[in-house]
């Protein structure tokens, strides 16, 4: 099943604020690229995260439990790899945190695909995923194609809108 696989992040039972923003810049590519809108989320205490994250995704893959609180990068990203085996999606997005900034370079190196961090702009150009972001301390920007299956990348918080019920973003 290929989509658009968008993972939450989940602080104290509460959806950090970028996941939201993470899920609009999916819904928008899901769209461009005709393809389904997933979502995870990884950790202790889901039930209000996955209230607040649920809206709009064809499936909500929720991977929870008592041993992902203290968080330790290997076992979060055993289980991004799980929901990705799990529906096999052509593009992953995760929010830019510091907990993605160290798990997700590693989960990209073991699934050896690509993976473009910290993008400000998401556009699908045929089957192609074009990220662009801020290079040289954002004195210029950067325009990337993603390669690899599924492609991947992180959404810097503060760029794209938050996801509300008739939210859109242009891809």
């Amino acid at each position: 099943m290929a989509g658009v696989l968008v993972f939450g992040d989940v602080a104290g039972g509460q959806l950090v604020p970028v996941a939201m923003e993470a899920a609009a810049a999916g819904a928008g590519l899901a769209e461009a690229l005709g393809e389904p809108l997933l979502g995870a989320l990884i950790g202790d205490d889901l039930d209000a995260a996955a209230e607040q994250f649920r809206g709009g995704f064809s499936a909500l893959y929720l991977i929870g439990g008592a041993h992902y609180r203290p968080y330790t990068a290997t076992a979060y990203m055993n289980a991004a790899q799980a929901a990705i085996d799990a529906c096999s999606p052509s593009v992953v997005l995760f929010p830019h945190t510091l907990e993605t900034r160290e798990w997700v370079p590693r989960l990209a190196a073991h699934l050896d695909t690509g993976l473009v961090m910290d993008c400000i702009v998401l556009a699908a150009e045929g089957s192609d995923l074009v990220v662009t972001k801020p290079v040289y301390g954002g004195g210029v920007l950067g325009e990337f194609v993603v390669r690899g299956a599924p492609r991947m990348a992180t959404i810097r918080s503060g760029v794209f809108g938050e996801r509300g019920p008739s939210a859109t973003v242009a891809c």
